[in-house]
Parts: C-alpha cells; structure tokens; sequence
C-alpha cells in the first residue's frame, strides 16, 4: 500500500511539519527559533537559517497553487522586516566570507523564482530593494569551493527572473565554471576538490542543477542540458543507496537532513528528467518518507529535532542548529508539479532488481543488496573538516548499513564510549584510536586497498574484497608498539525481547529483533556501548573479537556475518 499518493497526500504531510511552527516566529515573523541549543553561527542566523528553510517546502507549495493566508502574511512580514536595516529583526550584514547567512539565500532565491506572486510581488517597492540589497551581498563575497558555489548561482538566477540590476552574469558564470570542475563523469561530481561522495551530490549539487536547468533552458541551453544528462547518469547509480523498504544507507555528514535523501528523485521529477521510470522515482520517495514518518525525527510538539531516527545531539555536527533540519523540505519540490503532472496519477512502483554488488567506481564505493539489507563499503578517502564533528565515524568505517546503521564516538577512554562498529580499533595505553580517515585508497572491480595510520609508529593497510555476500578484509599492521586491536561487528539494540548475546574462545555472537551479527577470529567480547551512540537505536550492543599486535608485522585475521538481512563475511584474504 502507497504511503503517499495525490498532491493532497503530500500536502497533507508537508504542513504536519509547517503547522507546529506557526507559534515559534518572532513578533516581526524574521526569526522563527525552535530551540536552545547552539551552533557555529549566533542565534540571529540560526533564527534566519529556519525562517529560510521553509520556503523548500513552503514555496513549492504556492508554486502548486496552494494557499495559506497565515504564512503568505508571516513570509511577507518577514521578508519585510528581515531585510531592513532600520529594523530589530535585520538580518545583518554579511561581514566574512563564507558566511552562513549566504548558505541561506538559496532558499530565499528558489522561493523568489517558484512563487514570486506569494513571496515577491506583495512586496513594498521599498522591501523589493532591501530584499535585493541583502541577497546582493553574496556577490561580493566568498563561498566554500563546494555545492556553496551554487548559492551565488541561484541568487543571480533569481535576480535575472525579477529583472533586477543586481544580477551579475560574470560572477554567476565564475561559480558555474568551478561547479562544473568537480564534476569527475559517469553521473558524479565531488563536493568541491574533496574526495569526498556522500548526500551533498544528491541533495545539493545534483538538485541545485536541476533547477538551474528549469529557470535558465532558454538563458543557458548548454549547462541546463549538461545539469539533466548528468543527472539522468546518477540516479541509475544512486538508486542503490536505499533498500527495498525505502531506508537510505546513513553515510557521511549532515544526516539530520534525513528525507532529504530522496530530493534527488524530486527534483529529476520537477526537472522532467526520468533517470528511472516515474513509477519507480514514485517508489523510492514514497517508501523512504514512510520509513521516516515511522520513525522518532519529530518532538512531541511535531517539531523536527537535530538527529536521525531519534533527536541525538551527540552525531550533530557543528553546523546544526535547532532550525538545520528543515532542510528536508527539499523533497516537497514535488509540490510545485501541476495538479495534472503524471506523478500523482502512478502507482509506486516496487525497488526494481539490482545487481547484488555494485561497484561505484567515481564515488569509491561498492553497494551489497542482499535480503532487504543495503551495506555500503567505501574507500575511507575524502578530504573533510574534522572539526565539523565526528567525521571518522561518518566517513572512515568499513561498512554501512541501512538495518543497522552505524556508531558515533562519544569518547575514546573505553570502548563502551568508542562504539566502534565496523572498525578495527587499537587500545593504547587505555585509550582507544580507529581509522581517522584512509590516506589514499585503491578502488578497482577487485575491491579497495586502503592505507591508513590510526596512531603514529603504526600503519595499516587494508585490503577489501567485496563478493556476491560478503566482503573479506586482511589488515596488515606495521606497529612500533606492542598493543591491543578489536575487530568489531554491527551494533544492534538492546531493547527488544529476543536479544542474546553470547561469546566463546574465538566468536562473539549477538541476536536482537530477528536479526543477528557474528564476529570471530579471536577471543570474543560484547561492548555494550554507551546510549545515544548509534543513529537508528539508542542503546546498543557490538560484537568483537580481540588481537594481540606484536612490535612488528601482524596480520588481522576475523570475520563478521550479519544475518538474516544480509550475509556479509568479514575475513581475511
């Protein structure tokens, strides 16, 4: 059974989201705030950041043809008073670069060129040219060489579909040239020169492009083709990021961005762009907002929380502030589809058959679909900022899985803190290191050699091949130091009636929910890992088994078997 299926369904589910919001403005409706926690930027853009967030899924809305007289009059309030500088609500000047206030005016800039009837038209002449004012800053400023890059795009996009002097075609075309520097073929770019391949060049890149092409086909024919060719290439790849039920593969940062994992597939579809066939497009957005209307992303005011399955401070990165998840309207791009758009009148259709293991060669990762699992290996590579928060643990571990998800280190003094899924860890002087991240990978149809150093005077060279239902690993380690390492399995939850868990001499065993994960080749132990840890179950269990490293060359031998969802084999060559 469909979990959404005509325009109204999607609505409906939108405005669940909208409607506890509504207290939460501002007297002068700029600064929506939804909670206390901090962020990297002061409370005044965090308030901004969730004002402007919105409108991804509030101006597609309008675009539709949907009515609200309590936000049309709350968004051109705040717009009004956001954007004066004689105002207590201003928004500020944008003072550095790269500032995340400019993050921002890419959906104020989408929201102008969707519903400009709404959001610009009842605008004062005066509030018309503060509005143009504000936005223009992002043309004298810096962004991060990365999908930032088409925040200033989309701004001057704007600026030309209001026919406003602002509009800077060289310092828009200068974006466009490096946006498409990253692109690396077959489908995929690089968040910038990073290495790295996770949501952003679905939700971000892949998106952003998308619209480009739906405002600029006449203005820009070339890049507006390019954007939806490569778009047609990548969704036949990303396809594989999600699992039979509609869950997504947790990989990588900004996860509190949770159903925005599907805005590829909506934006393809707004595009007119079939990357898949439209019933099954249908399918893989339907099943994951089901997946994610199941779950715990709300507070009990309905109020979306920083997190993933549950609110969870602990994974957040330092760019999370109470109003960040609304990112996730992005998917409601739908909404700006006529009534009589063929969408709402498919079937979803089901997850069509894949290759059981798929190599992703630009992205450096294979994808295993076995029994309704998706596991996720990737090389371990990728530049990323460390300080952003916990980008070990979202980028360096072996595996990923959409059943089981994976682990943060809330502290490395035991193990139970660590939470080290599918990681080999070694124990240092009562302290625990994994992988930071790989220095370099080799990725190949015959699977992914990495080298990586979790402590210094100890080099690792991992070496992974990946099998029609299991992955072998054989980790060679050069140590200056006599220590300890464990092997460790998947974490599943505790809290469920059948769970058991059991060692012996050489295995380490663990069975919740039907579900289980075996690890062996070596002195079995279950760590009970610290609450919070995991991001699909607050308290969890990890089998491992135990090494002894030797001053010298050791060789890891073990193996891990996930069961009954998939049955991955994590060995030795």
């Amino acid at each position: 059974m469909m979990f959404l299926q005509t325009k109204k369904d999607y609505q409906e589910k939108l405005f669940e989201i909208l409607n506890p919001l509504i207290p939460h403005y501002s007297e002068g409706k700029a600064q929506l705030t939804l909670g206390y926690t901090g962020a990297s930027y002061p409370p005044k853009i965090a308030g901004l950041e969730a004002f402007a967030r919105v409108l991804w899924g509030l101006a597609p809305y309008f675009c539709g043809g949907g009515a609200s007289e309590e936000f049309e009059k709350i968004y051109v309030q705040g717009l009004t008073r956001g954007t004066d500088p004689n105002d207590s609500e201003y928004w500020g000047e944008v003072a550095t670069d790269y500032d995340q206030a400019l993050c921002e005016m890419a959906a104020l800039a989408v929201g102008l060129l969707l519903a400009p009837e709404k959001l610009w038209i009842p605008l004062s002449a005066n509030t018309k040219s503060n509005l143009a004012a504000w936005l223009n800053q992002i043309n004298s400023k810096n962004v991060p060489g990365s999908n930032w890059m088409f925040f200033t795009v989309l701004v001057n996009v704007a600026f030309k579909k209001l026919g406003r002097a602002e509009f800077n075609s060289k310092k828009m075309n200068e974006c466009l040239d490096a946006i498409n520097s990253y692109y690396v073929g077959n489908g995929w770019y690089e968040d910038g020169p990073s290495d790295r391949y996770d949501y952003y060049i679905a939700f971000a890149l892949h998106y952003y492009g998308l619209i480009y092409s739906a405002f600029m086909n006449e203005d820009d024919p070339k890049n507006s083709q390019e954007f939806k060719n490569r778009a047609a290439i990548f969704g036949k790849q990303f396809m594989y990021w999600f699992d039979e039920a509609g869950a997504g593969v947790p990989y990588g940062r900004s996860l509190t961005y949770r159903f925005a994992q599907v805005a590829f597939f909506s934006a393809c579809v707004y595009a007119g762009v079939e990357t898949l066939d439209l019933p099954v497009m249908k399918g893989i957005i339907d099943r994951n907002l089901n997946v994610w209307w199941n779950s715990h992303m709300r507070d009990f005011s309905g109020i979306l929380t920083i997190g993933y399955e549950y609110p969870n401070l602990i994974m957040a990165e330092i760019y999370n502030a109470p109003g960040s998840p609304l990112w996730a309207l992005k998917t409601f791009l739908l909404l700006a589809l006529e009534d009589d758009h063929p969408y709402w009148k498919a079937e979803a259709a089901s997850f069509p058959s894949v290759e059981p293991v798929k190599l992703l060669a630009e992205a450096k990762m294979f994808l295993i679909h076995r029994n309704g699992n998706t596991i996720m290996c990737p090389s371990g590579t990728g530049s990323y900022v460390v300080q952003q928060g916990h980008m070990e643990e979202k980028y360096g571990k072996f595996a990923y899985s959409s059943k089981f998800g994976f682990s943060i280190h809330k502290a490395n003094d035991c193990l139970e803190n660590f939470a080290p899924d599918n990681e080999l860890v070694f124990e240092i002087g009562g302290l625990f290191f994994g992988r930071p991240k790989a220095d370099k990978a080799d990725v190949s149809a015959n699977g992914i050699v990495s080298y990586w150093s979790p402590f210094k005077g100890i080099n690792v060279v991992t070496e992974l091949i990946v099998k029609y239902n299991y992955y072998s690993v054989k980790h060679t380690i050069t140590s200056n130091i006599a220590c300890t390492a464990y092997s460790c399995g998947f974490a599943l939850s505790t809290d469920t009636p059948d769970y058991e868990a059991g060692v012996t001499d050489d295995v380490a065993v663990i069975m919740s929910n039907n579900r289980g994960c075996e690890v062996d080749g070596g002195p079995g132990l279950i760590i009970t890992a610290s609450s919070n840890t995991n991001l699909l179950h607050p308290r969890t269990a990890i089998p491992a088994v135990r090494h002894t490293i030797k001053a010298g060359v050791t060789e890891v031998r073990a193996s891990v078997m996930v069961f009954p969802y998939a049955c991955v084999l994590i060995g030795t060559l």
